[in-house]
């Protein structure tokens, strides 16, 4: 088993004044993977589909399928097609980019911590999110690109946005690479969470031009 667990979520987004749909493809390896087999294998299709739903109560799945549940050599790839609810409203589109990956609370909530932080492994996650401006709208704002870094090759955070022409892609990146830091390194590692939480706490205005 590699020593470093990946994920890699790609979501396009289909954007329109009747309905907002997006499809999702989830991959993942090494030990992502391994918990992501045991948590499907112990539902069945329906229940897991239910279970995703309730994470993201925002969502309806209208279709799921899931690829390599049983070659563990392989990524296991999840694919879906969703539809989005409350995206259109007076006029304006409100997206938050980060449909399924956002951030929004920090696991280190103490000032200071005298044991290390165990992550049981290093990890790798990679967010990839596009979609078409539709016609005759424009983007209120863009995203600020972002980069923070932990001392030590600790890991790295990483938000590079771009729009060309009619189509807006963000990719975002989150590197932990170690499985263990040490208890001096425990403030670095709070704020570079605290910096992940607050530039995901992001709202996409897309209004008439």
């Amino acid at each position: 088993l590699n020593n470093k667990a990946f994920k890699t979520i790609k979501v396009k987004l289909n954007l329109s004044e009747e309905e907002t749909t997006a499809s999702i493809k989830i991959s993942t390896k090494s030990y992502y993977a391994v918990n992501k087999r045991a948590h499907i294998q112990s539902k069945s299709e329906d229940e897991y589909i239910e279970s995703f739903e309730s994470n993201y109560p925002f969502l309806e799945v209208d279709t799921f399928k899931v690829e390599n549940l049983n070659q563990v050599a392989k990524n296991l790839n999840e694919t879906y097609t969703v539809t989005l609810e409350d995206v259109y409203k007076d006029g304006v589109f409100y997206i938050n980019p980060f449909l399924i990956t956002q951030h929004t609370w920090n696991p280190f909530k103490l000032k200071k911590r005298d044991y290390p932080v165990d992550f049981g492994y290093p990890s790798e996650n990679t967010y990839i999110f596009s979609m078409q401006i539709p016609e005759g709208y424009k983007l209120k704002k863009e995203l600020n690109n972002k980069t923070v870094i932990l001392p030590n090759n600790g890991g790295k955070y990483l938000i590079t946005t771009k729009v060309y022409n009619t189509t807006m892609t963000l990719f975002c990146k989150i590197s932990i690479n170690k499985s263990v830091y040490t208890s001096r390194e425990y403030h670095a590692l709070k704020e570079f969470f605290n910096h992940i939480i607050k530039s995901q706490d992001v709202i996409l205005e897309m209004v008439k031009e």
